[in-house]
């Protein structure tokens, strides 16, 4: 079918209407969407589209709803997301009760190994974690490990350290004044026992668990994202299992593997490397590399994870062969330990439009802001972190005192000039990124709050930017694909905890729904993924 748009003949297979559809980011709205074979090829007011509907193109008519462009999440481990959701949940716990009581049951299961994951410890009447000891109590004869909500350390029982045969030499076993082991793993100990648990888990399990994950992500409206897998905190065979699977998921996938060697990302056939590759550990976990000492642990800065040779070498050898390059930094220390590897880079192999990226930037330093900026590199952030940790008398308050008014600077990237993608870090938080944008809203910092169309550009065009993928992606302007999210209400008139609350009504990829309220996922061509 065809209809005149202009002074030539723009043919459509279908037209979405809705009452505001927002074509971008600050953008202006339309009122209908015509899409042909995926894309879309004209967008205007009622009138255009009435002119589509007496030509006879099949109309989809969302009535009062609003439409936005597709949702990214430019950082998900889709793998822990999925598996998470078959995991025991300890987000809930409010003290180390409650704690005990979930791992008692846990340990009744028929699994292997209980894996209890979730925790923070922040949350508990407490304020600790528990003990090796204590999930001893709780559950002498049945491996346990409890995970804490950043994945950057767990504890164990006696049974698991048999199990997992960890080591007290291992670096990062936390040991008691008598030199023994406290069942809490970190750093390097943490890693090596997390590679374990996942390697233990079958292919068919993993793919199964990509595919729950991704349909709890079109759920929420998102359309494509950024699964960084594999690597040192998960299993070897992560990033082979996503691969063979990809096809078969409701959204468009952009693979980092967590590996730092860009002979093995060549080998894998994807143009890029990186993600979680750690060159810190976390705040929550006094991990993070910081400048000065931590404010509720003054005896450490926490650590880096490279060798400033080491990590140069690893970006060097990634940059030269072309590839984009995305390292996990959160303290300052190591956020600048991250730029300096990328200008050294560049400056032994000029690249143009290179578009490393660093993941998290949870405390960085205007002269890093900054050097950002000039080098062209992205900075992708969580904004749901403060949501979750930011403000007086939580998480990074108490890690970091004063300088908490300095996490998550959204704003001062932006006014640097540093391009910003917005992700979740699920399963850390909710892979959500309406939360996501209204988090970016409501930062606890009111000099670091953007406004919804900067928020919403964090988890549409520039997130599509982070992964190369902004000429098919990010916005509904004609030649796009036609992939958006549909809410119930305009966002625009929402204060940003009803944005955080609002139900995605459905999803659609290249034109089809992939995701309808209610639990039905509609059917159609399943979208090609990317590489």
């Amino acid at each position: 079918m065809s209809t005149t748009g202009g002074k030539n003949d723009v043919e459509a297979d279908k037209i979405f209407k809705a009452r505001a559809i927002i074509t971008a980011p600050g953008g202006a709205d339309a009122e209908f969407l015509a899409v042909r074979r995926g894309r879309v090829v004209a967008t205007g007011n009622q009138a255009g589209g009435a002119a589509f509907e007496r030509a006879g193109v099949p109309v989809v008519d969302f009535g009062d709803a609003a439409v936005l462009p597709g949702l990214w999440d430019a950082h998900v481990h889709l793998l822990l997301t999925g598996l998470a959701l078959r995991q025991t949940d300890l987000s809930g716990a409010r003290s180390l009760t409650d704690v005990f009581e979930v791992v008692r049951e846990a340990a009744g299961g028929a699994d292997e190994i209980a894996i209890c994951g979730g925790l923070d410890e922040t949350r508990l009447a407490e304020g600790r974690l528990p003990t090796g000891a204590e999930l001893d109590a709780a559950s002498p004869q049945k491996p346990v490990v409890v995970v804490r909500v950043d994945s950057h350390s767990l504890v164990i029982n006696e049974a698991a350290r048999r199990h997992l045969k960890v080591e007290a030499s291992w670096p990062g076993v936390e040991l008691d004044a008598d030199g023994r082991p406290t069942g809490v793993l970190r750093g390097r100990a943490n890693e090596m026992a997390r590679t374990k648990i996942y390697n233990r888990v079958d292919a068919g399990t993993k793919a199964t668990a990509y595919a729950e994950a991704a349909a709890l992500a079109a759920s929420r409206g998102v359309v494509a994202l950024c699964a960084l897998e594999g690597g040192r905190l998960f299993g070897e065979d992560d990033v082979p299992v996503l691969l063979a699977c990809r096809d078969r998921l409701p959204l468009e996938t952009f693979v980092f593997p967590q590996i730092p060697s860009a002979t093995a990302a060549r080998e894998l056939g994807l143009p890029r490397l990186g993600g979680c590759i750690l060159v810190d550990g976390s705040l929550g976990s006094w991990t993070a590399a910081l400048t000065e000492p931590y404010a509720d642990r003054p005896t450490t800065r926490g650590e880096l994870y490279f060798a400033a040779d080491d990590l140069n070498a690893v970006v060097l050898a990634a940059h030269a062969t072309g590839l984009q390059v995305a390292l996990h930094a959160i303290g300052d220390r190591a956020v600048t330990q991250v730029l300096d590897a990328y200008e050294i880079a560049a400056q032994e192999h000029p690249r143009a439009d290179c578009r490393h990226r660093v993941e998290h930037a949870e405390l960085a330093a205007d002269r890093d802001l900054e050097r950002a900026a000039k080098l062209g590199v992205t900075f992708s952030m969580q904004p749901a972190f403060e949501w979750y940790w930011g403000g007086p008398g939580k998480m990074y308050e108490s890690r970091l005192g004063k300088r908490s008014r300095r996490t998550n600077r959204l704003r001062s990237a932006l006014k640097a000039g540093v391009a910003l993608a917005g992700g979740s870090d699920a399963n850390i938080t909710p892979l959500n990124p309406l939360l996501g944008i209204a988090a970016a809203m409501a930062h606890p910092n009111e000099g670091e709050r953007l406004s919804f169309a900067e928020a919403l550009a964090m988890f549409t065009t520039g997130a599509a930017a982070a992964a190369f993928a902004e000429d098919d992606w990010g916005t509904l302007e004609p030649g796009k694909r036609a992939s958006f999210a549909v809410l119930p209400r305009d966002p625009r008139s929402l204060s940003p905890e009803e944005i955080a609350a609002t139900e995605v009504v459905a999803t659609v990829v290249r034109g089809e729904f992939t995701y309808r309220r209610g639990g039905e996922a509609a059917g159609g061509q399943e979208p090609r993924a990317a590489s």
